[in-house]
């Protein structure tokens, strides 16, 4: 999951990305519990990774991203005062060797919490991986997901009704889930205009292509 600024009809929002294995979908609204617990409803008992934001630290299952950690510990290596310099090239070195770690380990591998994972709090959902390697390291997917959309919205410069903010979200949720199942989005899109334009019920989203 992943979220990025988007004005809207005269309001500052932000444009929220939820992706999974056969599936994208695209928000519009407020950056609160809200719009999160109204995605993934109040019995969500997957997997979430994202970013640090504390909406979304009364999950269970939360992963916090990696790279998001890795850009900020960089930036300290980066400055100009030599204690955070330190702090940063310590960081790094921790994260490379858990990472390191998790991609040499087996699924299940709880061991890997004891040897590497001294540190907690909130940093804890950064360590989430050495239980399960099998999770990403990072919402890179998800971050992927909405470079186009970022883009495009910056070329609109944004929705201007709340109709158009919908549409913007559902057409973007289409497209993308669409690539994701590796078949076209303009056959269902073609399809879906003309079941609504007679009044009848759009036809769901084409299967996963084998």
């Amino acid at each position: 999951m992943a979220v990025r600024k988007h004005p809207a009809h005269g309001r500052l929002l932000w444009l929220w990305v939820f992706t999974c294995a056969a599936a994208t979908l695209f928000v519009v609204g407020k950056r609160s519990v809200e719009v999160g617990r109204q995605v993934l409803g109040e019995t969500f008992n997957g997997w979430l990774i994202s970013d640090g934001f504390w909406a979304y630290r009364d999950l269970d299952k939360r992963l916090r991203c990696l790279a998001h950690l890795i850009r900020k510990a960089q930036a300290l290596e980066d400055g100009l005062e030599p204690v955070a310099q330190r702090f940063g090239t310590d960081i790094l070195t921790v994260i490379a060797t858990v990472m390191a770690a998790v991609y040499d380990a087996p699924p299940p591998a709880g061991a890997l919490r004891a040897r590497h994972a001294p540190m907690l709090n909130d940093w804890d959902t950064f360590w989430v991986v050495l239980d399960h390697p099998e999770l990403p390291l990072t919402n890179n997917e998800a971050e992927r997901a909405l470079r186009h959309w970022v883009i495009a919205r910056r070329i609109g410069m944004g929705t201007h009704t709340a109709q158009g903010t919908r549409a913007f979200a559902h057409l973007a949720s289409i497209i993308e889930t669409c690539c994701k199942r590796a078949v076209s989005p303009w056959l269902p899109l073609a399809e879906v205009i003309r079941q609504r334009r007679q009044g009848l019920q759009a036809l769901p989203l084409p299967s996963l292509a084998i």
